[in-house]
């Protein structure tokens, strides 16, 4: 019985991994400007949030109090599990009257996850917003942006205050380490899928002073072929831990044995909702990661 819930725990964190992802493909020619622009809301009292970054963000700037729902994997801070949820994450599963039963006047998602969402809330006058975060400067716009429609403006701004006193201390100690390792970040290995110049992972292997070996690649989430993985051999590899792998599997690929960062054995295991999130821990994650690196 353990066993079955773990792998059905495994089998949901991957399933909700890769629907993050394909929405993140999704939303790369999207307009985060043209979305706050549509909104029209005076405050936002009664939230419904889609997404797990958005629920982090408004806890964080103190408008938790406004969520009356959330999906099961709104689940941090843990405060958020006393609140009532409405099922699964993805837009395909969620129900639009389940939604409407809450009497939101603003509901919170995640561009190429909750588009179809947002057309049938919109057809009822509901403001729905969709995040877009292709860097750390947007997430720190997000949060902001929050603090004005939840009239928690204060708040968020010493939220982004603090955030932006991370950021530079972490500049600065960067800066004075002359080493920059070459990282490799694996999203999925089914196929090879891993972070490339416009993803806000760029910029959180930039910010812990790494060099993200595919950050010449325009795509968000760019296809990557083995072959590429190899020739630019990595000194770091990073993988969530929970796609299961481990520095074994690593090591019985073919040609991965040759690759410094497996010979090394300098694989960093991440937990996603800590890295993946584009919410106000992420600078978390940077510090996390550039102690990581600089061992």
């Amino acid at each position: 019985m353990k066993y079955s819930n773990k792998k059905s725990l495994f089998i949901k964190r991957t399933a909700i991994f890769m629907v993050t992802l394909m929405g993140t493909l999704l939303s790369v020619s999207c307009n985060k400007k043209d979305t706050e622009n549509k909104l029209t809301i005076t405050k936002a009292e009664r939230i419904v949030v889609l997404c797990p970054s958005g629920a982090e963000i408004l806890s964080t700037i103190g408008a938790e109090n406004h969520i009356v729902a959330r999906t099961d994997f709104c689940d941090y801070p843990e405060s958020l599990k006393q609140i009532p949820s409405i099922g699964g994450f993805s837009g395909d599963t969620l129900s639009i009257e389940t939604i409407l039963s809450y009497k939101p006047d603003f509901v919170y998602g995640s561009l190429g996850i909750h588009d179809t969402v947002k057309e049938n809330l919109e057809n009822l006058n509901i403001p729905i917003y969709l995040s877009e975060t292709k860097d750390i400067e947007d997430i720190l716009t997000e949060i902001e942006f929050m603090g004005s429609v939840t009239h928690h403006v204060e708040e968020s701004q010493s939220v982004t205050r603090q955030l932006r006193i991370q950021i530079k201390s972490l500049n600065e100690k960067k800066d004075k380490n002359n080493s920059v390792p070459d990282v490799y970040w694996e999203v999925w290995n089914a196929p090879f899928m891993s972070a490339g110049k416009k993803s806000f992972i760029n910029d959180v292997i930039n910010l812990a002073g790494g060099k993200n070996i595919f950050s010449d690649v325009e795509d968000v989430y760019p296809i990557i072929s083995e072959e590429a993985i190899l020739s630019r051999n990595p000194d770091v590899i990073i993988i969530p831990v929970e796609n299961g792998i481990t520095i074994n599997t690593l090591k019985k690929r073919a040609g991965w044995e040759q690759i410094k960062a497996v010979k090394n054995e300098s694989v960093i295991f991440i937990d996603s909702n800590l890295f993946t999130r584009p919410g106000p821990r992420i600078i978390q994650a940077a510090e996390k990661l550039y102690d990581q690196l600089h061992k």
